[in-house]
């Protein structure tokens, strides 16, 4: 497994190297520190999942030890990934009126942000480019990386229209962990039922619920207060939701075991049991 330490101590080199592409730019100092802030605050802090990744999928497919120039290369390689999620992860808080990420208030809340932040956050994923092209340009590798961005950035955002069986069975989980994950886990207080969501949770307990439970759900869910949530959470432990759920991820899981490749079953174990 990749160094999670050493792969830390990457990412001070690479924000230098942006923050100097700033100055060689003209941005004045105070737009800089801003963005500088935008990019410490919302890359850190988290499971750092996609970024490790990398660095084990090196590993996996050399089949031995990563050399020094190889760490580096695939450490930066893997916080540029970070930087591109964070990207997706500003704008997802704003869709969502999201109020907490990662035991915080979402970027865009906190004091001399606001709607400024999906500015902030598209010229962070556009940066993602400019330190590849510097760390990769001697191999010929930079523009590869560049398409490799620019599509997957393609298939997040028409995967948004598109259900396949691993975003149903991810979004099933976000779902789960909207209604009864630990928030000091988890880094955010869930908002989905006081928010109206169609969720997994919600459309199985209509597809289970009673005339009585019905009428509950339709006077209390999408409302903003405490007393309609606690109503709506009764009824899904009523009809035992979190048990319903629970033997679906078996079976789910158990579908998704076909991935027998090493990075791939790599990846599935990151998440598979995740609790935020």
């Amino acid at each position: 497994m990749a160094d999670r330490e050493r792969f830390k101590e990457a990412l001070g080199p690479l924000i230098a190297e942006i923050m100097a592409d700033f100055s060689q730019r003209g941005i004045p100092p105070p737009q800089k520190d801003q963005f500088g802030r935008c990019l410490t605050e919302n890359i850190q802090g988290g499971k750092l999942n996609r970024g490790l990744t990398v660095l084990d999928t090196g590993h996996c497919l050399l089949q031995r030890p990563l050399t020094t120039t190889e760490f580096q290369d695939l450490s930066t390689l893997g916080w540029l990934t970070e930087m591109f999620q964070a990207a997706y992860l500003i704008w997802d808080d704003i869709m969502d009126k999201s109020e907490y990420r990662r035991g915080k208030p979402c970027w865009y809340r906190q004091d001399g942000v606001g709607l400024a932040a999906g500015q902030r956050c598209l010229v962070t994923e556009i940066l993602n480019f400019r330190p590849s092209l510097e760390a990769f340009r001697s191999t010929s590798r930079d523009l590869k990386f560049i398409e490799l961005f620019n599509e997957v950035g393609i298939r997040t955002e028409l995967g948004q229209l598109c259900d396949t069986t691993t975003q149903l069975w991810d979004r099933a989980q976000d779902d789960y962990l909207d209604v009864y994950g630990d928030s000091s886990l988890t880094g955010r207080v869930g908002t989905d039922i006081r928010d109206n969501k169609c969720t997994w949770f919600v459309v199985e307990t209509l597809c289970r619920r009673d005339v009585k439970q019905r009428r509950v759900l339709d006077l209390s869910y999408g409302r903003w207060d405490d007393v309609a949530k606690d109503k709506v959470k009764k009824v899904f432990q009523d009809l035992y939701m979190r048990m319903v759920f629970g033997k679906y991820k078996i079976e789910k899981t158990d579908n998704s075991n076909r991935l027998r490749k090493e990075v791939f079953e790599l990846i599935l174990g990151k998440i598979q049991h995740r609790d935020r």
